[in-house]
């Protein structure tokens, strides 16, 4: 079930499927159709929907396991789990929406469940670096960053 899509500086389309809990790369073909170019890299958390690029790295908020999981993505496209790790960082209860600084530096993830945004740092090598918490309202509803 295809829930969320980024792009990555090739112009990949990376897509999460909740209810496999993995993420697809596929190649856009010059006719706009689209071919898998790496299927299903699951990281056996669970519901994993939304997706954002930061660094050169995709992170996805696992909204049923209230954790993130990291993919790496090769020249050729291929998908793999950043350290082979499939929990990035946790998170408050519910991660329901993720955004990055225009500088590609920190990750903002909104964690509906428990009324937080969570605040990391992407690191060079992919990995976060927890910043802090941030209260807000319960109830979020989206996340941007400029």
């Amino acid at each position: 079930m295809p829930f969320a899509f980024a792009f990555d500086a090739a112009g990949r389309l990376i897509v999460t499927e909740a209810g496999s809990s993995s993420v697809t790369s596929y190649n856009i073909n010059s006719d706009g159709s689209l071919t898998v170019v790496d299927p299903s890299v699951g990281n056996h958390q669970a519901a994993t929907c939304w997706v954002t690029a930061a660094r050169g790295y995709f992170f996805v908020a696992n909204a049923g396991s209230a954790d993130l999981s990291g993919y790496a993505i090769n020249s050729a496209g291929a998908l793999s789990l950043i350290n082979g790790s499939q929990v990035a960082a946790t998170t408050g209860g519910g991660p329901i929406d993720l955004a990055v600084s225009s500088d590609g530096q920190y990750l903002y993830v909104e964690s509906g469940g428990t009324g937080t945004v969570d605040e990391f740092r992407v690191n060079i090598d992919g990995t976060l670096g927890a910043i802090g918490v941030v209260a807000a309202a319960r109830g979020l509803e989206g996340i941007v960053a400029i």
